[in-house]
């Protein structure tokens, strides 16, 4: 298993979060690989993650920079892909009441890559509210959101795990995966604590409402059976909902 962190203009904020995050969980920085959109930051990376994962230069934009990764391991590596941002891994408790620290990342991981691999599919994710409330203890499968902040892949060099655009991104992946594997694999049980859209750099320096509406459109246009975009009532940008009531989820492993 590798672990790649696509990274933009966050040499510091990678080391403070993420990779303290995976050494707190007992994780081994061998395969842990940084891969940053601006190659001119590499020298930064280097010292900001004080040289204790590999710093690779990639690609400019978030979606180049994910289809890098994919294009730079093998054919059947199993990647697990992190957001640079991430304060802690967490998980249910026992009784469902609350969230308490994950402490073997690596545990989790494998479960997800195993269940892919029992279901012949090849994208797995986590649970993408931090809020115990809507968590389950069980792994599912089906029509399910996997967030771009930690997923795992089995790399089969195929089109579909191709991302084309950055906005919604994680979106795109998802429907992808499901339109071709007819599902794809959630551990409902992990979530992670990170400060989404908050953080200096990543790819919020670009974001703009006009651009998260205009790729929201897009989805709902060429995925009209699996999802619907809409105007959030609370934020009032552009969301997109999944058809997950017509595409059961099916059960895999009680936690």
């Amino acid at each position: 298993m590798q672990i790649a962190i696509p990274s933009y203009r966050r040499s510091h904020t990678v080391f403070e979060k993420t990779i303290s995050a995976l050494v707190r969980s007992g994780v081994p920085l061998d395969n842990v690989t940084v891969f940053i959109s601006d190659p001119e930051e590499h020298d930064a990376y280097v010292s900001g993650t004080g040289n204790m994962v590999k710093v690779v230069d990639s690609v400019p934009t978030l979606a180049g920079n994910r289809n890098f990764i994919l294009d730079y391991y093998p054919q059947g590596e199993k990647i697990l892909f992190l957001d640079d941002d991430i304060v802690s891994f967490e998980k249910l408790s026992t009784d469902g009441k609350r969230l308490i620290p994950d402490t073997n990342v690596l545990a989790f991981a494998e479960k997800g890559f195993d269940w892919c691999e029992k279901q012949g599919k090849s994208l797995w994710g986590i649970y993408a509210a931090r809020n115990y409330f809507f968590m389950d203890n069980d792994v599912t499968e089906g029509l399910h959101y996997i967030i771009g902040s930690c997923y795992g892949i089995i790399n089969r060099k195929k089109s579909f795990q191709r991302v084309e655009f950055d906005e919604k991104e994680d979106y795109l992946r998802t429907l992808k995966h499901f339109d071709k594997e007819k599902g794809v694999v959630r551990l409902n049980y992990i979530t992670v604590n990170t400060a989404y859209y908050k953080e200096q750099g990543g790819m919020q320096e670009t974001r703009t409402n006009e651009r998260v509406e205009r790729y929201a459109k897009i989805l709902a246009q060429e995925y009209p059976d699996y999802c619907k975009a809409y105007v959030s009532k609370g934020k009032g940008t552009w969301e997109l909902r999944l058809a997950t009531s017509t595409y059961k989820k099916k059960l895999l492993e009680t936690i």
